[in-house]
């Protein structure tokens, strides 16, 4: 019988506690899940110092995605959405700013697996065009891959693939950085590219970063991979410039449910104003969407736009009845962890809302900001930043410090104390809009 199976519950909680794999992407997703999930736990307990630790191992680690190390933080966060990413997220895309450093050349052609020796895969790549390097269009170039494995990774000859290559030159032979983690398979080795000529309205030329250059490509292909696993925003992970965020606008102005999403979530992670506003706009036709769910977990962890436009934007969402499941909500966690002045009045009008969630959330960041409590980012997860109490409290003293995070068993009592805290302040704070 597997170890796994004979361990009693304690002692497969412990084993997991052990675990330290976690992939780059599924780091970003368990993280984002403790981020906004901590946030209904008063420091101190159980469940904080657990998500303390969960975040920290999950920030410091990359590599492979780990799939018992998802599983742990699955177990432990009750998070069955994470238990669906274990299995959805098993190749995802590296960051396009790592491979862009590494890799001594970047074309875009059309590759072709020819042989495998071992665990080397030998390949050609008909180069169309080159985003960085010497190497010059229309030449073919002989590849190798390391696959990691001497079992076939193929049962017939893989199909052309056209996609956005990166290659190292080791001792004049050519070596394929892979652009995707995940199990060995071609796919695995590229980025999409675009299959015919760009669109008017997003084309570039090569004055441009090679990153931004890539970012538009993929977004170009992103419209017609209907089926296929998103690429664009792993791909993006940790970048931001102009360029990268009118691809975005480019997807997300598109007519299908799909890319509309991806590039709405692309301008949520920077915390771009249109992005909420294209999202309001969009709600119905995005409503079915299977990439909406990530959307929505954009927004909640992600989202962290201090500036009042950013605030009323986030306020109209979650004061609104809405066709997404879980965008009220996740607006409302939004404002709460960003927690400026512009932002407590829309905390404040939350504490009525029918939802008990919303009004939790609202008392939660009501009571973060009356402390001192520090605005909440998944870049300050690791080491639980916000929870720092040496920021000044604006409003110390009044029992607010005993009304700090939320306790269900007195939600009458937490709900009733902000909601009086707020009478007595109200002119303190700019009105709502």
């Amino acid at each position: 019988m597997p170890r796994l199976l004979r361990l009693p519950m304690t002692g497969f909680v412990r084993w997991l506690k052990r675990t330290r794999s976690c992939g780059d992407g599924t780091a970003r997703t368990v993280q984002s899940t403790f981020v906004a999930r901590e946030q209904f736990s008063p420091p101190g307990s159980e469940w904080h110092n657990e998500a303390t630790e969960t975040a920290e191992v999950c920030a410091m680690e990359g590599g492979i995605v780990g799939g018992v190390s998802v599983l742990r933080r699955a177990v432990l966060a009750g998070a069955v959405p994470a238990l669906v990413l274990l299995f959805a997220q098993g190749m995802v895309a590296l960051p396009a700013r790592d491979l862009v450093a590494r890799a001594d050349v970047i074309v875009i052609g059309a590759g072709t697996a020819r042989a495998k020796t071992g665990a080397t895969v030998s390949f050609f790549i008909e180069v169309e065009r080159v985003l960085k390097g010497d190497v010059g269009p229309g030449r073919s170039l002989q590849v190798e891959w390391d696959s990691g494995t001497e079992e076939p990774i193929w049962r017939d000859p893989p199909k052309v693939r056209k996609g956005i290559w990166f290659l190292q030159n080791s001792s004049g032979a050519w070596r394929c950085i892979p652009a995707r983690s995940g199990l060995p398979s071609f796919k695995r080795l590229f980025y999409p590219a675009a299959e015919g000529p760009l669109p008017t309205d997003i084309r570039y030329d090569s004055s441009l970063p090679v990153i931004d250059q890539i970012m538009i490509e993929i977004a170009v292909a992103e419209k017609d991979r209907t089926n296929a696993i998103p690429v664009i925003n792993e791909a993006a992970a940790g970048y931001d410039s102009a360029e990268v965020r009118n691809a975005f606008r480019y997807l997300a102005r598109l007519a299908t449910p799909r890319t509309k999403a991806l590039g709405l979530a692309g301008l949520v992670q920077r915390g771009d104003i249109e992005g909420l506003l294209l999202l309001e706009q969009a709600q119905e036709s995005l409503s079915d969407s299977p990439e909406v769910e990530r959307l929505v977990r954009d927004v909640d962890v992600l989202f962290r736009n201090p500036d009042p436009e950013a605030i009323q934007a986030l306020g109209h969402l979650s004061a609104s009845a809405s066709k997404i499941r879980g965008l009220q909500l996740a607006a409302a966690r939004a404002l709460a962890a960003i927690r400026t002045r512009e932002a407590v009045p829309h905390l404040a009008a939350l504490l009525d809302d029918l939802n008990p969630e919303i009004s939790k959330t609202a008392a939660i960041g009501l009571s973060f900001f009356a402390n001192g409590v520090g605005v909440q980012t998944i870049q300050g997860a690791r080491m639980m930043e916000h929870l720092n109490y040496r920021v000044p409290a604006p409003y110390p003293g009044e029992n607010t410090r005993r009304y700090l995070g939320f306790d269900e068993s007195k939600r009458d009592e937490y709900i009733t104390f902000w909601k009086d805290w707020w009478i007595r302040h109200t002119a303190d704070f700019p009105p709502r809009n």
